[in-house]
């Protein structure tokens, strides 16, 4: 699973020098790619003796360190998703989670040589990183549910402040008129720096301070550590 945030407002066209190698290499890369895949396509299947339109798929063996790999993961990811721990609210995907990694590996492996009767390690380990992140997104998008709505709101503001807020101090008035469109209710954004405050996220700061060429008396400090 893969849900990744939205790019629009930033799918800039750039013409620089970087960019068009890239886009080069890139392009050279999904040819390569296309090209194996047609090339695997085209190859003949094992079929049974019997019925011509039935896969005889032959077995992969694990390599003794990828078994020993995926132990290890399968034990980790076991421990994750008990009660109160980090995969519990995604358990469908975390309980399969060393099962779908040995099939990612296996599938690695062919694509790199067909004729392959082994997963080795490296494979294992690419198909192991591969499931981590697929079960972060998975936590990503089927637990935000479970995040209160204030924290989520909370969390929107942070990182605002922290990516495009540019100056040290800030306050209600500030985010307000030029915050997040959705956070541009003055009580809202009280609320929400109390949040910030007590999470760390904001310093409520003494005196008179300047903020966007104004001073204000109800300053707070950004945190960006």
């Amino acid at each position: 699973m893969a849900f990744p945030d939205t790019n629009q407002g930033k799918r800039f066209i750039r013409m620089d020098q970087a960019t068009i190698v890239a886009r080069q290499e890139a392009q050279a890369t999904l040819t390569t790619f296309k090209k194996r895949l047609r090339d695997l396509l085209n190859l003949k299947l094992p079929t049974t003796d019997r019925d011509p339109l039935q896969l005889a798929p032959r077995t992969l063996e694990l390599e003794d360190e990828a078994i020993l790999d995926l132990v290890e993961f399968f034990n980790v990811t076991e421990e994750a998703h008990a009660e109160g721990l980090r995969y519990a609210e995604v358990r469908a995907h975390a309980s399969k989670a060393a099962e779908q990694a040995a099939r990612i590996a296996g599938v690695l492996t062919l694509f790199e040589d067909q004729k392959a009767t082994c997963v080795s390690r490296r494979h294992m380990s690419i198909a192991i990183n591969l499931t981590n992140f697929y079960l972060e997104e998975a936590l990503r998008v089927f637990a935000a549910g479970t995040v209160p709505k204030h924290m989520q709101e909370a969390e929107r503001l942070r990182v605002w402040l922290r990516d495009m807020w540019e100056e040290e101090f800030v306050d209600v008035s500030a985010v307000a008129q030029r915050g997040p469109n959705a956070l541009r209710s003055a009580d809202r954004v009280k609320q929400l720096f109390a949040v910030l405050k007590e999470y760390g996220w904001l310093r409520k700061v003494e005196g008179s301070h300047i903020i966007s060429g104004r001073k204000s008396r109800r300053a707070y400090q950004v945190v960006r550590g």
